[in-house]
């Protein structure tokens, strides 16, 4: 099974290097791939094999088709939906097994990744809400699922040009449902997910079961962590409640152990911990991805976990956000300036 990191349109940020130099690590029998449009000279990385995409008329297509801000982080909604795209020609070039994860996601060292190829299943990935599912740990079972994955991409495309790669996600959940299974989230608790029915709760329960843990898609590392402070000027809230989605952190019970650096949730329907095998750090601090310093930093976060939202701020992020409000401004008065001339 390849595992594979994708990244255009920009250098690599610090932490998605970590991110890669920590797998690497971590995971020796495991080939580790970074598919972008970058140069791979430029790329310094041991043991980090290097898949160089050409953009070809399917992605120049697509980011036609697309009306988001391309401004907005080097087109980043456009970006996270091509990858797709990027990641079935990938799948041409290395037959087998994709898993994909996103840039600050960190997996255990415990990952189960040969009950992936056990389940049979052409896709898996967690499901966020009733219209969204993630990409944060997405397993592709080989070049004929990738393709179809990357055609669905631009077909929703055509049907809405606001469309992002979660929505894309959450509609081959539903049409391609045969084959898909989603990755368990948290324990089936109806405190937790009090908005899901039944049938979901049942089926989370046969997954937890099958995995023995959880796989977190938007929730756990948001809510210890914050969310990216980028998104509000330098600004992260941790431990901040968010109604949109299935999960309601705050009623889960997460602990640490000295055996294991990543946490467990306490299932208090079976009176077991479950444990986590994947973390999506949104804030993209550095230290949660140097092992050295993650087991401190985790620890004390679960510590706090039941304490009051907090409010982080990023200074550096603060300054450099500001920095390109004001290249943003600029160029806009410098375009309507040559408009006058």
């Amino acid at each position: 099974m390849s595992i594979v990191f994708a990244h255009f349109y920009a250098s690599l940020p610090k932490h998605l290097v970590l991110n890669i130099k920590r797998t690497i690590s971590l995971f020796p029998e495991h080939e580790i791939f970074l598919v972008t449009d970058l140069n791979p000279e430029n790329i310094k990385i041991n043991k980090l094999n290097i898949f160089q995409f050409n953009p070809n008329r399917n992605w120049n297509e697509l980011e036609n088709l697309l009306v988001h801000d391309k401004n907005f982080r080097n087109n980043f909604w456009f970006t996270s939906i091509a990858r797709f795209l990027a990641i079935a020609e990938f799948a041409k070039y290395r037959e087998g097994e994709i898993f994909h994860l996103e840039s600050d996601v960190i997996i255990s060292s415990d990952f189960p990744f040969k009950l992936f190829t056990k389940t049979k299943a052409l896709f898996l990935f967690p499901l966020i809400n009733d219209s969204q599912a993630i990409a944060s740990c997405l397993y592709i079972r080989n070049a004929d699922a990738a393709k179809y994955l990357s055609d669905l991409a631009v077909s929703e495309a055509l049907k809405n040009p606001k469309t992002t790669d979660m929505h894309v996600l959450r509609v081959l959940s539903r049409i391609y449902s045969e084959n898909f299974k989603f990755l368990p989230t948290a324990p089936s608790q109806e405190s937790a997910m009090p908005t899901v029915g039944n049938n979901f709760l049942t089926e989370n329960k046969k997954m937890i079961s099958y995995f023995g843990g959880v796989f977190d898609g938007f929730d756990i590392g948001r809510y210890l962590f914050g969310m990216d402070p980028r998104n509000r000027r330098g600004f992260s809230t941790l431990r901040e409640f968010d109604p949109n989605v299935y999960l309601n952190v705050r009623k889960l019970d997460l602990l640490i152990k000295n055996n294991r650096e990543f946490p467990f949730i306490l299932d208090i329907n079976e009176n077991k911990e479950i444990p986590v095998f994947a973390l999506h750090m949104h804030s993209k601090d550095k230290k949660l991805f140097i092992p050295s310093k993650f087991h401190k930093v985790i620890r004390k976060a679960i510590n706090d976990s039941k304490k009051s939202p907090k409010r982080k701020f990023y200074y550096k992020t603060f300054c450099n956000s500001l920095r390109l409000a004001m290249l943003r401004r600029f160029s806009i008065l410098f375009r309507k300036m040559l408009k006058c001339n």
